[in-house]
């Protein structure tokens, strides 16, 4: 089952379109040097306000090495959540994610069905984490290296 990391990007990637993900992005789980900069910034300058629990774990959100022992890849992965039906203009107003299901419990599922599928046709010796926003890590940042 040994693939060129090429074939294997596609294979991840065309998953995870099929899956229902917007689009996809893989990138080394290296440090982000140039963010954790423009992070430890962001920290100094008291701009996490009362957002205390952004302190914690600052070297984990800026290397996702260190929050997945061993990990050598972050895929990204981006979901389109505008509604297809608009909110009622009489009612109160709702964010656009959170009109409609809770996205964590939508999106979930199918990291756990992609997590599978590398797991079962690409990598078998796979050992990683899902996370939905939900873990100390620059996922946008992760996501902008990815593509």
């Amino acid at each position: 089952m040994l693939r060129s990391v090429d074939e294997a990007t596609q294979l991840i990637k065309s998953k995870a379109l099929e899956l229902g993900f917007s689009d996809v992005g893989i990138s080394s789980a290296q440090e982000l040097v140039a963010d954790s900069e423009h992070f430890q910034q962001w920290l100094s300058n008291g701009y996490q306000a009362s957002m205390s629990y952004m302190e914690r774990n600052a070297e984990k959100r800026v290397n996702a090495s260190l929050l997945v022992e061993g990990a050598q890849s972050v895929i990204s992965l981006l979901v389109n959540y505008y509604p297809s039906v608009k909110q009622n203009p009489s009612a109160p107003i709702v964010a656009k994610y959170a009109y409609g299901n809770d996205y964590h419990d939508v999106i979930k599922p199918k990291l756990q069905l992609l997590y599978d599928y590398i797991k079962s046709e690409i990598y078998p010796d796979l050992d990683g984490r899902l996370f939905t926003d939900s873990a100390p890590i620059l996922e946008r940042a992760y996501a902008v290296q990815g593509g």
